[in-house]
């Protein structure tokens, strides 16, 4: 594949409809998707997370030129020196009652950054231990007896299909005082959602996963098979307000808070 080069109408284009005319950051991902949906980046096809890696080399060349994209959300090399003092102060006040845990720092930085945790009260971690006040408060509210909820968001890919067995031996030793939640996204999660279903066999290990088993339901059984195809979806696909939406609907069920409008 020949050079690609991001052109700046298309970009300020893409970057008004993400952020809902600044009111939202968005990722990397994100970005990358929304000039994929509107023509504006090829379509990923045999190697599609090559694809996007050819996204971030041209993103950073455009940048260069044109400098930084306007609330773009960029990851942190070393996210355990990040200084708290650059997340919103209230961060850490919702830390008791329901958590909503993240694998990738990019999702965790999304719904900080655009303030899920002032529409529903929630705690946000980015998994296992950041930041680690929040941490620290999760262990010791379930250390005194009582009950967190902890749900937990993630891609449509072998890690997230392996994150809640990964957080439940984490918090084993809480029995069901940690009562633990898979919000998703799952594959049929992201079909109803209209996220295309990918596929990356080249680079997925699937050398490992289970054997069928003949209790398994059948969507575990077209997840797993989906899986050792190489099978994937990215949450980041969403828009960021969709995103946040599609979450708080999944959790805020039968509860008072703000909501999106």
């Amino acid at each position: 594949m020949s050079e690609l080069q991001l052109k700046p109408k298309r970009i300020k284009r893409a970057v008004q409809q993400l952020s809902r005319g600044g009111k939202f950051r968005f990722t990397l991902r994100n970005l990358y998707y929304k000039l994929v949906r509107t023509g504006d980046w090829p379509q990923p096809q045999q190697d599609p997370l090559d694809t996007l890696d050819r996204f971030k080399d041209a993103l950073q060349s455009y940048e260069d030129q044109h400098g930084p994209v306007p609330g773009r959300i960029r990851n942190v090399d070393r996210l355990s020196e990040m200084d708290l003092a650059t997340l919103p102060p209230d961060v850490a006040d919702y830390t008791t009652r329901r958590v909503l845990v993240c694998d990738r720092q990019e999702i965790f930085l999304s719904f900080i950054f655009n303030g899920f945790f002032r529409k529903i009260e929630i705690g946000l971690l980015l998994w296992p231990d950041y930041p680690q006040l929040v941490a620290n408060r999760i262990h010791e509210h379930l250390n005194s007896g009582a009950k967190t909820t902890l749900y937990l968001l993630h891609d449509c890919n072998r890690a997230g299909y392996d994150f809640k067995e990964t957080v439940q031996e984490a918090f084993q030793e809480h029995g069901n005082k940690a009562h633990i939640v898979d919000l998703g996204m799952r594959f049929r999660q992201a079909s109803n959602l209209g996220i295309p279903i990918r596929s990356d066999a080249a680079r997925e290990d699937t050398s490992d996963l289970d054997p069928l088993q003949l209790g398994d339901s059948g969507e575990r059984q077209e997840a797993r098979l989906m899986l050792r195809s190489g099978c994937f979806a990215h949450l980041e696909e969403l828009p960021p307000l969709r995103m946040l939406r599609w979450t708080y609907s999944r959790i805020a069920t039968r509860t008072q808070d703000v909501g999106y409008g």
